[in-house]
């Protein structure tokens, strides 16, 4: 499995993302979920995160970054572009990074689980639809959202792919690109994933052209910035763009993210099949 991720982390990308997807009903065999802002609701932990790594990197007293700035970089997958847009020092963004690993997300006992979740996942396994986490998390955090889930009543199992620990987070620059490869290769098409940020939509469709990208607003992502559109370089690079009319954007052959935005996980019961097998 490793060698075929290997391999299809490196060829180019040259799927047909700009054909039409034009959804109604949806069958599914398997519904991948990012975790936080789309289950979890992290809202206040992640800009406590964020107020504690700024202030222990030095950020906003020696960049001048503001808390809203690595709030909407957080929310896009942006982090990168705003450390070269500061030149921030790499002792400094190790710095941040360390301090905020260090604090959990999903602390045992404090995990907050948006109210509608438990009741449309068990309705999904009820529908024979494979559910699964595709999240950054480390297995100590998922494991205390899946004991709140268990908790409000769901009953079902949830593969999950994830990386394990925090040290093969660290260690491994490329960790997620195999977590999503792996989790392309190892479930049932076809396939739905869920979720609110910008760069995972594009890096999936390297390993699945066919999945269908569903974007949530209920945690850290407006309506406008999920209908952010992109443009694949042949090396890999992506550009991410806003256009006043798609037919602007499909002139200079930039593609929708995601193909539905959903406000709550409600949603999906309207759009997704639930006929079963």
């Amino acid at each position: 499995m490793q060698e075929k991720c290997e391999l299809m982390i490196s060829k180019e990308s040259m799927v047909s993302e700009d054909k039409a997807r034009v959804l109604g009903k949806i069958r599914l065999k398997s519904l991948l979920f990012d975790v936080s802002g789309v289950i979890g609701d992290v809202r206040g932990t992640v800009s406590w995160k964020i107020k504690v790594a700024m202030e222990e990197a030095g950020l906003d007293q020696n960049y001048g970054i503001g808390f809203f700035e690595l709030a909407e970089a957080y929310s896009s997958g942006g982090w990168d572009a705003l450390w070269k847009k500061y030149a921030v020092k790499d002792k400094d963004v190790g710095k941040y990074m360390r301090t905020w690993s260090s604090i959990p997300e999903y602390p045992a006992g404090s995990v907050r689980i948006y109210p509608e979740v438990p009741f449309v996942l068990n309705h999904l396994v009820e529908a024979n639809i494979n559910v699964c986490f595709l999240t950054r998390l480390t297995n100590e955090n998922v494991e205390n959202v899946l004991s709140e889930l268990e908790r409000r009543g769901f009953k079902g199992e949830i593969k999950v792919f994830n990386p394990q620990t925090e040290d093969e987070r660290r260690s491994d620059s490329r960790f997620i690109e195999r977590v999503l490869c792996k989790a392309c290769t190892d479930t049932l098409s076809p396939k739905a994933y869920v979720g609110d940020e910008l760069d995972r939509g594009p890096q999936l469709r390297i390993f699945d052209e066919d999945i269908t990208l569903i974007g949530s607003t209920r945690g850290f992502a407006s309506v406008r910035e999920l209908k952010t559109l992109y443009y694949r370089w042949f090396d890999g690079r992506i550009d991410f763009q806003h256009f006043d009319k798609d037919t602007n954007a499909q002139k200079k052959g930039y593609c929708k993210v995601f193909d539905r935005i959903i406000t709550n996980l409600n949603d999906l019961l309207d759009i997704v099949n639930m006929g079963g097998k």
